[in-house]
């Protein structure tokens, strides 16, 4: 059984503490944690010189210097170290930073803390082949998933009056708003993945669309217990990347994207559904996971998950 090495780092006593004991005593894994904790960056970097970490999880506020910078420095020294922050902040106020810094998984301190969404970010991030993609990966063990498949331009409708129903039946808030955001997403996998030979998208946006096989057709999972809906969007072509996602991202949250063609769906699935996650494997899949909590349980701010391998 591989043993990964975890290091936290925040100046709050309570949340390094907590994080630690839960990742010590709780997480679940078919792997070992070995998890450190530094209050300062300062104790961060003296921690690296004398041990190997595959994860450091850091707050972006620090007394003695940014995450940000912690961040960098690790990027520097310790390419083979995998990282993600945390915030009790919003987080559209740092997209800039993240682009610049190329970070995409921001986890936020919510009331009481998200311990399951820890562990499923813990997870992806070490062991990707196995936790980063599948719905079943961020819903609860035992799940039942329902499949359906989108292989024309009339099949995006049915998945969507499908989903719809599904989501009236479980007396979901903003079912209008969420259906647009999936919608979009939808449509944006039957129209944008597919390129011909000369890398030119293959369909025009609202063309009519027969019947398609193969790498084209696009795969909608979704499944539900009695605290969490989720849904998964899966094209066969994995052309996004996290750059664009956060370059779109912040030029929707600025404002500069009054005249952007593209992005503004990205956005908006981030505003409606309580939680978006996306993977992506280069030029192989794009997979969008919608999380929508059926239980007011969890207060705070919505995180980043942007993914790519």
């Amino acid at each position: 059984m591989n043993t990964f090495n975890i290091l936290i780092v925040d100046d709050d006593s309570v949340i390094r503490k907590s994080l630690v004991n839960y990742l010590t005593r709780f997480h679940k894994a078919d792997y070992k944690l070995s998890v450190h904790s530094a209050e300062s960056t300062k104790q961060a970097k003296e921690f690296f010189a004398s041990n190997k970490y595959n994860l450091a999880i850091v707050d972006i506020n620090m007394p003695d210097e940014s995450g940000f910078n912690l961040i960098e420095f690790i990027n520097e020294k310790y390419p083979d170290t995998k990282s993600a922050m945390i915030t009790a902040y919003k987080v559209e106020d740092y997209l800039k930073l993240c682009k610049e810094k190329s970070i995409s998984n921001i986890i936020v301190k919510t009331a009481p803390f998200n311990f399951n969404e820890l562990s499923q970010i813990v997870n992806g991030l070490l062991v990707p082949d196995k936790y980063l993609f599948g719905l079943h990966n961020y819903l609860p063990e035992n799940t039942d998933l329902n499949y359906m498949t989108i292989d024309s331009s009339d099949s995006i409708t049915n998945a969507q009056i499908k989903l719809r129903d599904c989501m009236k039946e479980l007396n979901i808030n903003n079912i209008e708003l969420l259906s647009i955001a999936l919608l979009e997403a939808m449509t944006n996998a039957l129209y944008h993945a597919p390129h011909n030979d000369s890398g030119e998208r293959k369909y025009e946006r609202d063309q009519k669309i027969g019947k398609l096989i193969g790498d084209e057709v696009v795969d909608v999972i979704y499944g539900w217990n009695e605290d969490i809906f989720g849904i998964s969007v899966i094209d066969k072509a994995g052309r996004l990347s996290k750059e664009n996602v956060l370059y779109w991202l912040n030029r929707n949250i600025t404002g500069a994207n009054i005249l952007d063609a593209t992005g503004r769906g990205l956005y908006l699935m981030h505003c409606i559904v309580d939680r978006l996650i996306i993977n992506i494997k280069t030029n192989e899949k794009t997979e969008l996971i919608f999380l929508i909590y059926l239980k007011d349980v969890y207060s705070g701010h919505k995180p980043i998950y942007i993914n790519q391998i």
